[in-house]
Parts: C-alpha cells; sequence; structure tokens
C-alpha cells in the first residue's frame, strides 16, 4: 500500500513524469491525493471519491473519464430533482 499526498509539488517536470510512470506500473494499492492533473491522468485507473458519507467508485476509469461520470451523475440528479419540483408543484 502506498500512501501519498500530492508527491508532485516540489518536482520538476520530468521528475513528475516518472513519477507518473512509475505510479501506472506500481502494482501494490496506491491512495493518492493530488491537484495535479497531469499526474492522475498518467498514474490512476481506479477512483473512489467520497463525498457527503458516500463512497463512489469508478473503476477502469482514467482521470478524465471520471470527471465526465461525475458531470453526467451531476446533470442526472438536477434533472431528477426538477422532474421531483415539478410533480409536486403538479400535485
Amino acid at each position: 500500500l502506498l500512501l501519498l499526498d500530492e508527491p508532485s509539488n516540489h518536482l520538476d517536470s520530468s521528475a513528475r513524469d516518472w513519477l507518473g510512470k512509475y505510479l501506472n506500473s506500481f502494482e501494490g494499492s496506491l491512495v493518492l491525493v493530488s491537484h495535479d492533473i497531469s499526474l492522475l491522468e498518467a498514474s490512476v485507473n481506479n477512483i473512489a471519491e467520497v463525498n457527503g458519507g458516500t463512497l463512489l467508485q469508478y473503476v477502469s476509469c482514467t482521470y478524465g473519464k471520471y470527471l465526465e461520470e461525475k458531470e453526467f451523475r451531476a446533470k442526472s440528479a438536477m434533472a431528477e430533482y426538477e422532474r421531483n419540483l415539478a410533480e409536486a408543484a403538479r400535485l
């Protein structure tokens, strides 16, 4: 198990590239906290999001795909909320 919190903060670009490749090939479990989008794109293939006491898992998912899925879920939730408001107003 590898726990990393902002591991690329003080690295130059070649060291960040190396770290991304290393983490991508790492065969153990990895918990990575980072705001470095290029590092996330290079190194993750499963994402767990903790939000409001709920854990959402995105399996076989790049960071870019995660962002797309998160936006889709938010839009779907808003659409359902609006449908519920319309139904409540109709009643």
